[in-house]
């Protein structure tokens, strides 16, 4: 895990520590063995409230994650007519989400965002669709960056349960169908 990976994940892990402590969640600090009972939280989450919200964690690193592995690596982006087609595609998706990304994320996450979008204007790299592109509701991630990865790099980190749930139209799936061999 590169530095940068091991900087988000501390600041998502801070940001979730601050959020239980303000809850009154503290029996994990000192319980040796991992295993606090958190009542407050019991009475607050079901097990399926609970659930989403580790997905929603695991799909929001697994994004971050392939964006900073291209940004880091310093791989060229997919050439801007791909990024074109991607994000008219993701502009007619209805699992284009409405709003500014900034309200899908923490704080923590919302800064790495931030600096990932920062590097890709460094790089000068846009679509005419960037003010209609927001976050994907499946795999969140933020369109106007993912729309530049290579897909290789994307469906590295990609679950097989967060791919079941992209649109069937999805440019994802059908590059990912490209790579496949005849």
């Amino acid at each position: 895990m590169g530095v940068r990976h091991r900087c988000v994940a501390n600041d998502v892990e801070n940001y979730q520590v601050r959020i239980c402590e303000t809850m009154g969640y503290v029996s994990y600090l000192t319980d040796p063995g991992g295993g606090a009972n958190f009542p407050q939280a019991q009475s607050l989450l079901n097990p399926k409230q609970l659930n989403a919200a580790v997905s929603g964690i695991k799909k929001l690193w697994a994004g971050i994650k392939s964006v900073n592995e291209w940004l880091d690596t310093n791989a060229p982006a997919v050439p801007s007519e791909l990024s074109e087609k991607r994000a008219a595609v993701c502009v007619a998706c209805p699992m284009n989400g409405v709003g500014d990304w900034s309200q899908w994320y923490t704080a923590p996450a919302s800064a790495a965002v931030k600096r990932q979008l920062e590097k890709v204007q460094d790089r000068k790299l846009s679509t005419t669709q960037d003010d209609k592109i927001n976050i994907c509701e499946a795999c969140m991630c933020p369109l106007k960056l993912i729309v530049h990865v290579p897909i290789e790099i994307k469906l590295k980190n990609m679950s097989p349960e967060t791919k079941a749930e992209l649109h069937p139209s999805c440019w994802q799936l059908s590059e990912e169908k490209e790579l496949q061999p005849a």
